[in-house]
């Protein structure tokens, strides 16, 4: 085969773990990362950090941590294969050379404080716009297409148990308002540690299967 015909053959992908252990390494990585994030943050005044610069430090950091996995790190991604619309946070995608750059897992970033305005309160689910972070899988503005994916909450006020509690209900609630929201998509086993919490839901698209969302939650 010569050069020529290598830069015009289809690539196949063949990466060295399997999707779902390769989503298992994703966690692993936040979990990884999220101490020296934590410390690298010191040098801001945290609460001066908006979701757009606390992300971008996350991802700078979780970069390092990923540099011998089987894929890359991209953010501000506009979703040209399926024209969703959204621009999620950040995004995976197989680092092997090959024809697509395709998403295999997208991040929506979501900050949770008890200081934001009414219209903001409950935007880690539901928000205006249909901005809300649950809410943008739920309608497949994000994850088009992607069978999981994952939310990274920066918790900047309050405690992991409060907030899941306080989610949890405001889904319950929506359940009982709304027939595209469902009591069965609250977050559930949650694993907690000083630095961050797991957990997870099943969100229902409205136009195709559920969404398995792993939820991250760093504690500021």
């Amino acid at each position: 085969m010569t050069a020529e015909d290598i830069k015009h053959s289809p690539q196949r992908i063949n990466v060295s773990i399997p999707i779902g252990k390769t989503i298992d390494s994703i966690i692993v990585s936040f979990k990884e990362t999220t101490p020296y994030f934590k410390n690298h943050i010191t040098k801001f005044t945290h609460k001066a950090l908006n979701e757009e610069k606390l992300t971008q430090e996350f991802v700078a950091l979780l970069r390092r941590k990923t540099i011998d996995l089987p894929f890359l790190i991209g953010q501000e991604k506009a979703d040209v294969y399926h024209n969703s619309g959204g621009r999620v946070d950040f995004y995976f995608y197989w680092k092997e050379e090959m024809e697509t750059t395709e998403s295999f897992f997208d991040v929506e970033a979501k900050r949770l404080t008890d200081k934001f305005p009414k219209n903001r309160k409950k935007e880690y689910v539901i928000g205006e716009n249909k901005n809300g972070g649950i809410e943008r899988f739920k309608i497949e503005k994000h994850g088009k297409g992607i069978s999981q994916c994952g939310i990274v909450g920066f918790i900047e006020d309050l405690t992991t148990d409060y907030w899941l509690k306080t989610i949890n209900g405001w889904i319950i609630e929506l359940s009982q308002t709304n027939d595209n929201w469902f009591e069965d998509e609250i977050l559930f086993d949650p694993t907690d540690s000083d630095n961050y919490c797991c957990s997870f839901s099943n969100a229902k698209r409205l136009n195709s299967d559920s969404v398995l969302l792993h939820h991250f939650w760093i504690v500021l």
